[in-house]
């Protein structure tokens, strides 16, 4: 009986980067779209979330690769509690989504 790719020691943490990288690429495409949108009129209320959206993409990168190596670091089998910088990521892409959807309908 062999095992299925899901059931494979060690490979947490090379989807935990694609997931990461998956949110990354999100972003930045948010932030590039809501630019698009922003090229007729340089309104600030569309300029801030897409700035913000793509530092945000940065950060996720970043954390990423750092949430990778921490997984990759922990013993088979245990994945560590997320990180204050996952959380605060979380609470950005909140407030660049509100921004986003208020840029929009203004």
């Amino acid at each position: 009986m062999t095992a299925s790719r899901a059931e494979l020691p060690g490979l947490q943490a090379e989807r935990t980067l694609l997931a990461w990288e998956r949110t990354a690429l999100g972003l930045l495409a948010n932030g590039a779209l809501l630019l698009l949108r922003g090229t007729d009129t340089t309104r600030p209320a569309v300029l801030i979330p897409a700035a913000a959206a793509l530092v945000l993409a940065l950060v996720a990168a970043v954390i990423g690769l750092r949430r990778r190596h921490t997984i990759a670091r922990s013993p088979a089998g245990t994945v560590p509690v997320p990180s204050a910088a996952v959380l605060s990521l979380g609470a950005g892409v909140a407030v660049v989504g509100a921004l986003a959807v208020i840029a929009i309908l203004a």
